[in-house]
């Protein structure tokens, strides 16, 4: 029979590894979406000072920076970085739960079952398919690295307590807010479940937690102001569906979440089908969720009843309603509905559904009916392995993803903007045509020069069709495009180095360049503006001005630098 503690060094690690391996069969997932734009398409993904300054996540974008300096674009090692750090989250959530239910405030209730109960919540978290976009997604990565610190924070302050080394876990605690600060900023909500994790299981309420601890908790709150200050200066935010863009207001946006929410806690009980981009559509009244909205406000004072008298369940409904706040209330994000928002928030239903359903059903005494649980827990954490395992299959091809995204929405026009930016890279001329005319027919008119949704998908379907247009030689319909794309957007670099490789195509163009330098005053790396300034200056016959572009990004990676690669070749052997 083994001792406690090695049972709970075997437990954790099978949790990991089960975990390590259902997730591992999505290691050859493909780049989909914003994996594209924030890794691929990054032209500051080779300079670390650049892709640094100006995020609200530097550490998960010195992540990908590493990945990319290591493997390139190849999937592999951006996976498995991915699901490493999710396995680390199941074992940290695992242990997490065991001491908790050996707390002095449980009395032993849990007896010789608390490793299984343990194990088992961790699991169902860990094998739930809705984490597939926080873990096979691998631009996500910044919301389970985020989850994975999280859950580091909570574990030291578990293991500071009663411990000889208690001071030492405390400063990892602050460590590892401090990181999962630097690496989303939805991390600012972990002080906060600390403090009532420690008022609810560890003191008698926030005030006395705060007394035993002031420099602790004074230190962790301080970590809240490395997201505030990044989110002070102008960041990718500012162009991306991040915080502060959101055209809806806050009141709307607020009740849109109503059904938002009760859809996440229908694909906790029924994962499926899973979307990778909803393009959910807002309300327009309070009539509109007040089913929706009746129960989310009576779920939420129920579980304020619970955490007031000090029950359990009042501290996960308290993880849920604050974990889900940053992105589920009334601070507007373009994009309303997103799975990997549920990645902290599904610990919640998880402990529940594990222990309140075993205390149900098993008492934890009546032996012979444990069977039972035993049996509904594996079918449970069966079901989800399998269906976490079909949903990794959807991501090992991008146009398999985007007709799976078309299958539920059929309406979600940036799927379709995704097929045909895939036909277009294929060649087939005409069906990207198709898609990109059907998206600009269906947009409103006119469409804004503010940022939007509508305005960038309506200058990406622009610039797309330009490209289809150049690519057939019509120069007078491409050029029309590119110019439209560049009207209503300040972002699109693509259009304004199309426009300016049309307008130069039979001489050296002053627009163009101004072009060129206008994308660079955009993103300094463009590498593609820069070998188009290199390109047109040696045309003209200012060679030295054209060798200074080329070298600039000749040293780097990929088919541009290789292409700068062989003009300055062909100039050396001119000179």
């Amino acid at each position: 029979m083994l001792n406690k503690p090695k049972a709970a060094i075997i437990l954790g690690a099978l949790v990991g590894l089960i975990t390590v391996v259902i997730y591992g069969t999505g290691i050859t997932g493909q780049m989909v979406f914003d994996d594209h734009r924030n890794i691929i398409a990054n032209s500051d993904i080779t300079h670390l000072t650049n892709l640094l300054i100006g995020s609200t996540r530097p550490l998960t974008e010195l992540s990908f920076f590493v990945n990319y300096a290591l493997q390139g674009s190849n999937v592999l090692g951006y996976h498995f970085i991915n699901i490493a750090i999710h396995g680390f989250a199941a074992v940290l959530l695992f242990a997490i739960l065991l001491r908790t239910c050996r707390l002095p405030c449980f009395e032993g209730r849990y007896g010789m079952w608390d490793h299984w109960l343990a194990a088992a919540a961790a699991l169902v978290w860990s094998l739930h398919p809705l984490h597939t976009e926080s873990v096979t997604y691998i631009v996500q990565r910044a919301e389970s690295m985020m989850g994975m610190f999280a859950l580091l924070v909570l574990y030291a302050v578990l293991r500071s307590q009663n411990d000889p080394h208690g001071n030492g876990w405390r400063w990892i605690a602050i460590l590892a807010a401090a990181l999962g600060m630097l690496s989303k900023p939805v991390m600012i909500v972990v002080p906060l479940l600390v403090l009532l994790y420690d008022a609810l299981f560890l003191s008698v309420g926030t005030k006395d937690a705060f007394r035993k601890s002031p420099r602790f908790y004074v230190l962790l709150y301080a970590t809240c102001l490395i997201p505030i200050v990044l989110l002070l200066f102008p960041n990718e935010s500012s162009s991306s569906a991040g915080y502060g863009e959101g055209r809806l207001g806050a009141v709307g946006y607020l009740l849109s979440q109503c059904d938002v929410v009760v859809h996440y806690l229908r694909l906790v009980v029924w994962p499926n089908p899973l979307c990778l981009d909803y393009g959910w559509t807002p309300v327009q009244s309070v009539g509109d969720v007040w089913c929706s909205g009746s129960a989310l406000l009576l779920l939420l004072v129920v579980s304020i009843g619970l955490f007031i008298r000090r029950h359990p369940a009042g501290y996960l409904g308290a993880l849920f309603f604050i974990a889900l706040a940053p992105s589920s209330s009334v601070i507007p994000i373009d994009d309303l509905a997103a799975e990997h928002r549920m990645y902290l928030a599904l610990i919640a239903p998880a402990v529940l559904l594990v222990v309140g359903g075993g205390r149900l059903l098993l008492g934890f005494k009546q032996g012979r009916f444990a069977v039972v649980p035993v049996v509904l827990l594996f079918l449970v954490m069966g079901g989800l392995a399998f269906q976490t395992v079909l949903r990794n299959a959807t991501y090992t091809s991008e146009a398999g993803m985007w007709k799976d995204v078309l299958k539920s929405h059929p309406e979600n026009m940036r799927a379709q903007l995704g097929l045909g930016a895939l036909a277009l890279s294929s060649g087939d001329l005409d069906t990207a045509e198709q898609s990109f005319l059907g998206i600009l027919s269906r947009l409103p008119r006119p469409v804004s020069v503010l940022p939007s949704p509508v305005t960038t998908l309506y200058s990406l379907a622009q610039t797309d069709l330009g490209v289809v247009y150049e690519q057939r030689g019509d120069y007078a319909k491409a050029e029309d495009c590119f110019r439209e794309a560049v009207r209503v957007s300040l972002k699109n670099c693509d259009a304004r180095v199309n426009l300016g490789i049309v307008l130069s195509r039979v001489a050296p163009n002053v627009e163009s360049k101004e072009l060129w330098l206008e994308v660079l005053a955009i993103e300094p790396h463009h590498e593609k503006a820069r070998f188009c300034l290199g390109w047109s200056a040696l045309r003209a016959g200012d060679v030295s001005a054209g060798v200074e572009h080329l070298n600039v990004i000749a040293e780097g990676s990929g088919a541009v630098a290789e292409q700068a690669r062989q003009l300055l070749l062909q100039v050396k052997r001119q000179q």
